[in-house]
């Protein structure tokens, strides 16, 4: 979803308009994800600087690693539980 990408987005760049999409797009998101999603911003490495083309032939689960970056995953997915 493009606002977990704006909550990740805030916490790497720290730009007013990622809190604005955030904070007035479409609020699918509840509070402990958007929380999830910018701690998980905050953790990874800065992605601008990332060398995206040395990174293409690799695993994407190894650059996953590296980059300290995890697929959103909505609650209850995962488990089978739904909302």
């Amino acid at each position: 979803e493009e606002i977990a990408v704006k909550w990740f987005e805030l916490a790497q760049t720290g730009l007013p308009m990622t809190l604005l999409s955030g904070l007035v797009g479409p609020l699918r998101l509840a509070p402990a994800d958007r929380r999830r999603l910018f701690e998980s911003g905050s953790r990874a490495r800065f992605l601008l600087n990332a060398y995206y083309e040395e990174m293409l032939e690799r695993p994407l689960d190894d650059v996953r690693k590296e980059l300290d970056v995890f697929p959103f995953v909505e609650p209850g997915v995962a488990t089978g539980q739904t909302k």
